[in-house]
């Protein structure tokens, strides 16, 4: 392989001196030692050969190797993360610490191997006192002989793998973007997620620069894509809803029906008018009977 390769590989770190995994892309590793999060995308990650990933010693042995190629090597501190700076140590208020944005809401209290960013500058948690925490600015595995197991699985080889590694590098996720190819120009449909995510708003810049270093096609766009989600009647087939919008199983219309309750209405009245009428006739008759009789 060739510096600028856009390669997947499968690897794991170990500490040399005590044999203890550090980091693995292989779950079944992950699971015999006891170091399995179900929160973690395990399998091949995309690496570009020759630009730092890693460590010196683990981009030097890539460029030494063939696709489908396993090999473990040794690498001594110079080649893996440096010697240990001890003025990059340095001891902080706790009240310091507890004004971080991912301590601030108190779900979650400083613990040592604790990841921080303070100061603009990424460091973990060595020791937390009585009011004051120890934060190293070393990398975790600094002064330390490392033994990594690499496995070079396989090269991108098309402007649309290239993309999709790129995504991975920068901004992994299980809905992987949708990749459209023409004849001069690369669109990228963005997962959902984009469209809320604040960390997206800070990779993109990142993902367009390897975008434009590594596609071979100048032109690419990337789209935010809104559907128009449609209703339960939009969906049914061979309804027709009324024109006061409303969806009748027996197909008649709100206006027919209230025309149609009119009209009973009217007849009712009529009824109830000759129910009347004739109640009344009949009372008169036998009043005009009942006159008859005195007067014989």
């Amino acid at each position: 392989m060739k510096k600028g390769d856009i390669v997947y590989v499968d690897f794991d770190v170990r500490i040399k001196e005590s044999g203890e995994y550090y980091r693995t892309t292989r779950e079944e590793v992950a699971k015999e030692n006891d170091m399995y999060d179900e929160k973690r995308m395990y399998g091949p990650v995309p690496v570009i050969v020759g630009t730092g990933f890693e460590s010196v010693g683990f981009d030097n042995a890539l460029l030494e190797m063939e696709l489908g190629e396993n090999r473990e090597i040794n690498v001594p501190e110079e080649e893996a993360h440096g010697k240990r700076d001890p003025s990059l140590i340095e001891l902080v208020p706790l009240r310091t610490i507890l004004k971080l944005p991912q301590f601030k809401e108190r779900e979650s209290y400083p613990t040592p191997g604790m990841p921080i960013v303070l100061h603009n500058k990424e460091g973990y948690i060595r020791m937390v006192g009585a009011g004051r925490v120890r934060v190293d600015y070393n990398h975790p595995l600094a002064g330390k002989e490392l033994v990594y197991n690499i496995k070079a699985v396989r090269k991108t080889e098309t402007d649309q793998d290239i993309a999709l590694a790129i995504f991975d590098m920068h901004y992994p996720t299980r809905a992987p973007p949708g990749i459209e190819m023409g004849e001069d120009m690369v669109s990228i449909v963005l997962p959902e997620m984009c469209k809320y995510d604040k960390v997206w708003q800070g990779t993109k810049f990142m993902i367009i620069a390897a975008l434009r270093e590594h596609l071979s096609t100048a032109n690419f766009q990337l789209i935010e894509e809104y559907r128009q989600h449609k209703s339960t009647a939009d969906d049914s087939e061979g309804e027709e809803g009324c024109e006061c919008g409303h969806d009748h199983g027996d197909g008649e219309c709100c206006e027919e029906k209230e025309g149609a309750e009119d009209e009973a209405d009217d007849n009712t009245g009529d009824e109830v008018n000759d129910s009347t009428d004739n109640e009344g006739g009949d009372g008169a008759d036998e009043d005009a009977g009942e006159a008859g009789e005195k007067n014989v």
